[in-house]
């Protein structure tokens, strides 16, 4: 079951939803951070702390990274997206100073624009006192953190470079992801910085919870990640970022063949918001969901292939003042099938969707009510605790 209600906390990236896209895995999903912070001094730590200059703020002049262009897939390379992209990432060093919470720690990130924003996880810069940037050349300069949200753990944060330093990544569409595809991941497993691996898609529209809550959309893949790959980008074969790589699926806390990127439509969707420090506020139905398969459409003669069917609807909810109406009985909820034309075939889908939409949105919601098709419209709200 899934829910647009508020779910009970699960610890961040530590614990799926039993429905991952349009089959569920096992496993610990652990956050691709390398760090080591522990109560007391730690001897040694994974990335020195060592500053190549201190830099003054100026205006910055950046170029966008390159769209490399192929005539069959098959030609994808890595070194051709290597070059291309490795300017536009940074390796983060983060420090915890303060409080019972001390040592250091290793990400990765990506320059979104000419000011020096840079996007990354949010678990890479929780709870620290310092965030030193990296680039290519070895340049340094401290960071302050701008906006984040912990719900799908994104951060943005923000260094002065001297004009001509920098290089802006370039994002693609996620939506146009498909299995097999050519993807590549560079970050800093383990801090080695500036790492590339290369892979498949290996299956897209997965689902997983962080902070209590589902993110949906996102992208499975085989290339290599570890920990201090977290928020570096994966990329397809043209350079374009279309996907943040966060998570790994593992019974240990090394890589086991599966990864999961954020989608980089939602990032894209997100990215203004957090540039301008912005609250992210979770948009929110109101129901508890579950997928209607093939099989259960057919032989429950529903009239539909598959959708998702509304188990109950929360009082007082924007799905309630829809008049939008839920049953554990299947021939008797209202079964989603649409959203503003969209198709939903699974539960992730509607989550997927949502999560690239405003509070306030309006959207039209189709369901397939005891043989009946309607088109409901309904104003999404804020989760009840944001």
């Amino acid at each position: 079951m899934v829910d647009s209600s508020p779910p009970t906390h699960v610890s961040a990236g530590r614990e799926s939803n039993g429905e991952h896209g349009r089959q569920g895995f096992g496993g610990i999903v652990v956050l691709c951070l390398a760090v080591a912070i522990v109560s007391g001094v730690i001897g040694g730590g994974i990335a020195a702390w060592t500053i190549g200059r201190q830099v003054q703020p100026g205006p910055v002049i950046a170029e966008q990274t390159p769209l490399i262009s192929y005539v069959e897939a098959a030609e994808a390379s890595a070194a051709a997206v290597y070059e291309a992209t490795a300017a536009s990432i940074v390796t983060i060093n983060v420090a915890a100073t303060d409080g019972e919470r001390r040592g250091r720690g290793v990400g990765t990130g990506i320059i979104v624009d000419e000011s020096g924003h840079i996007l990354t996880n949010n678990h890479v810069i929780s709870d620290v006192d310092r965030v030193l940037v990296t680039l290519l050349d070895g340049s340094s300069a401290f960071a302050e953190i701008i906006g984040r949200d912990a719900s799908t753990d994104l951060a943005v944060i923000r260094a002065n470079f001297p004009p001509g330093t920098l290089r802006v990544a370039r994002f693609g569409d996620s939506q146009a992801v498909s299995p097999g595809d050519p993807v590549f991941a560079i970050g800093a497993p383990f801090g080695f910085a500036h790492s590339i691996s290369s892979g498949i898609v290996s299956a897209v529209g997965r689902t997983y919870r962080t902070q209590g809550r589902s993110i949906s959309g996102a992208i499975q893949s085989d290339a290599v990640i570890n920990p201090g790959n977290s928020g570096g980008p994966l990329l397809n074969a043209n350079g374009e970022v279309i996907g943040i790589t966060t998570a790994i699926q593992s019974n240990s806390e090394v890589f086991m063949g599966v990864g999961l990127s954020i989608p980089s439509n939602l990032v894209q969707s997100l990215l203004p918001k957090l540039i301008r420090g912005e609250d992210i506020r979770r948009t929110y139905m109101g129901i508890n969901m579950r997928s209607v398969t093939p099989l259960e459409a057919r032989n429950n003669n529903l009239g539909v292939r598959q959708g998702v069917q509304i188990l109950n609807v929360v009082e007082g909810s924007p799905a309630a003042q829809a008049g939008l109406r839920g049953s554990r009985d299947l021939t008797r909820a209202d079964i989603i099938t649409a959203i503003d034309g969209e198709p939903m075939r699974v539960s992730g889908d509607l989550i997927a969707y949502i999560q690239t939409k405003s509070v306030g949105d309006t959207i039209t919601v189709t369901v397939v009510r005891r043989g009946e098709t309607l088109d409901l419209p309904l104003t999404l709200g804020p989760w009840p605790d944001s």
